[in-house]
């Protein structure tokens, strides 16, 4: 492939990625106010709470396997290794079968031990349901992107699961089906969706790739050189998951359902200062693994840089938003009561603003095979993260959880950014001149 089609081609799937993550992120802002203001900040409280577990029990499920997936189906793709590529997307679906069996015959031990907490039995075991359907959308989600077919690619998860989601639930409450809605319905609601766009999300990557090639067995596969390399790869994204879900769950144990949905509700609108890194985050990524792969580390920097000038610019239109009108959308889309988490709001703000002062630093490391670095400080970041929250939560209440965010934020980028520079000669900051490998030395 030409590389100047190439780089054309991927300009364009990041404008076509921007387009679906708004989207996600205005469909995902409805689904949060709606609950909200239907279930009440206690129903809301339960239903987050359960979601944070969740979302944090996707990852020994499939733990770095989207990434794994991205990587190595860009190698066979370049070596037009079709067999290969569909011995690695069997083998990644087996690993998420293992993995969630796993997964529920230990929280079945743990919860037989020490309950549900917040969360009713019903509502818990339902959200267990889409552990599986969270793991294996963003596996598939991979394997398109890496066939270059970033809108099919992202669609099904950013966009049409959450549509469903409102959808479906907004249907039940209205018609009033099941009686008054509830976090049951919720998170049912939810299943329904991730199983329906799991489903599409299939169908186009079958339609997208090659006819199935089973000529490689899969027992021939290097398990655990892929096992190694996922959970590398999966610890960066892993930090994140748990740095954004830790103070959630802490928060529900040490405090009340009513707290997490307040919280929760503050979080969703804070959360979308994250807008311009996660879509072009994902824009590069192919362009990084590629660039890293033919070894042209000059080009590699360029676009690296250019990447973090653009998450800064348009981070810091949306947090400077946030602050001036911050105050005025919590009444308008949640509710009056809502209000009273604007401090906490411009807390979460400074929080999120590390992850576009310091640019794509995760993807760089993980895409150009310096993912060992990784996982030391996630542990790290998740630890303090955790330490503040247990000190703060029963203190001052959800404002020690921002607290917490904030700190272990801050100190995960400003760690990694430190890695990228030192491993890759690439310097991020949106304050640097350029590095040794943009000015084409070596």
């Amino acid at each position: 492939m030409n590389m100047r089609n190439f780089f054309r081609k991927l300009e364009s799937a990041k404008t076509k990625v921007l387009a679906l993550k708004f989207a996600n992120y205005v469909i995902g802002a409805c689904v949060a106010i709606v609950f909200a203001r239907y279930l009440g900040a206690e129903g809301y409280g339960a239903y987050a709470f359960v979601y944070a577990i969740v979302l944090i029990l996707v990852l020994p499920t499939g733990v770095g396997l989207p990434d794994l997936v991205l990587r190595e189906t860009t190698r066979a793709r370049m070596a037009q290794d079709d067999a290969a590529k569909w011995r690695l997307w069997r083998w990644a679906t087996l690993a998420i079968v293992l993995g969630t069996l796993a997964v529920i015959v230990v929280v079945f031990l743990v919860t037989s031990l020490v309950g549900y907490g917040a969360a009713e039995p019903t509502l818990f075991w339902l959200g267990m349901v889409l552990v599986p359907l969270i793991a294996a959308g963003a596996v598939r989600a991979s394997a398109l992107q890496a066939l270059d077919r970033p809108f099919a690619a992202q669609f099904p998860q950013m966009v049409l699961r959450q549509a469903l989601l409102l959808g479906i639930f907004l249907f039940v409450a209205i018609t009033a089906i099941t009686g008054t809605p509830t976090p049951v319905t919720a998170m049912a609601s939810n299943v329904a969706g991730a199983a329906i766009a799991f489903i599409i999300g299939t169908v186009l990557l079958l339609r997208a790739s090659s006819p199935v090639d089973r000529s490689r067995n899969i027992r021939d596969a290097p398990h655990h050189q892929w096992l190694t390399s996922a959970f590398l790869m999966g610890a960066g994204r892993g930090g994140q998951v748990l740095n954004s879900n830790l103070d959630l769950i802490l928060l529900g144990i040490l405090a009340t359902a009513v707290d997490v949905g307040l919280y929760k509700a503050v979080v969703v609108m804070g959360t979308t200062a994250l807008f311009a890194v996660n879509a072009i985050e994902l824009a590069i990524m192919p362009r990084v693994a590629f660039l890293a792969g033919s070894g042209d580390m000059q080009k590699l920097a360029i676009s690296a840089r250019r990447a973090a000038c653009q998450i800064l610019a348009f981070g810091m239109v949306i947090l400077l938003f946030l602050v001036v009108a911050g105050h005025f959308l919590l009444g308008l889309a949640f509710g009056a009561e809502y209000q009273q988490g604007y401090t906490v709001l411009l807390i979460v703000g400074v929080a999120k603003a590390s992850f576009f002062v310091f640019g794509p630093v995760r993807p760089l490391l993980a895409m150009t095979g310096h993912e060992a670095r990784i996982p030391p400080v996630m542990l790290q970041a998740v630890a303090l993260n955790a330490v503040v929250c247990i000190v703060l939560i029963p203190l001052v209440g959800y404002y020690g959880a921002a607290i917490a965010m904030l700190v272990s934020s801050w100190f995960w980028n400003i760690r990694l950014f430190r890695i990228v520079k030192a491993c890759t000669g690439i310097d991020l900051s949106p304050f640097s001149r350029g590095t040794e490998c943009d000015r084409g030395q070596d």
